[in-house]
């Protein structure tokens, strides 16, 4: 499942806004975050996958794909690392109170991938709309039948930098 998730900084920290139907149903569950970093021939791309686990073996999840040419995303990515906290801010599509809920994350191993995709970025000329466009093209297809990991293997076979 994938949903729009906008970064956002909520009382100096970092944050992803995200429109569920029910966001009660993830105040107390386990979570966890997880970032990958992706440096294709177009550029570095920064992944995260973030599972809610509401229901268990079949967690909810969002997954995204930052653009590191994208001062925006490079700005938002620094501050993740800095804080060693992301909120995830539950806004409603249906019933019930929006609420923040804060994540703790590796900060230091955020702050290596977003260097390392910062170094390699000035090593390759840098097309971000083209780098986003060649990860779909290659994630979609395997995360649909086999999930966001066997995605980011795939591409990781066919971009393997």
């Amino acid at each position: 499942m994938s949903h729009a998730v906008r970064l956002a900084v909520i009382d100096g920290l970092p944050a992803w806004q995200v429109r569920v139907v029910q966001p009660d149903r993830f105040k107390e569950v386990r979570c966890t975050l997880e970032p990958r970093l992706f440096k294709l021939p177009q550029g570095a791309l920064f992944a995260v996958l973030l599972q809610l686990f509401d229901v268990p073996n079949q967690p909810y999840f969002i997954h995204r794909v930052l653009d590191l040419s994208d001062p925006e995303v490079v700005r938002h990515l620094d501050l993740c690392a800095k804080s060693g906290r992301l909120i995830i801010a539950f806004d409603t599509v249906g019933e019930g109170i929006g609420y923040n809920r804060t994540l703790p994350l590796n900060g230091g191993r955020w702050e290596l991938l977003l260097k390392d995709g910062q170094a390699f970025n000035g090593t390759v000329s840098v097309r971000g709309q083209a780098a986003l466009e060649s990860f779909l093209e290659v994630f979609m297809p395997s995360s649909r039948e086999r999930g966001v990991r066997a995605g980011w293997d795939a591409v990781q076979e066919r971009h393997p930098l």
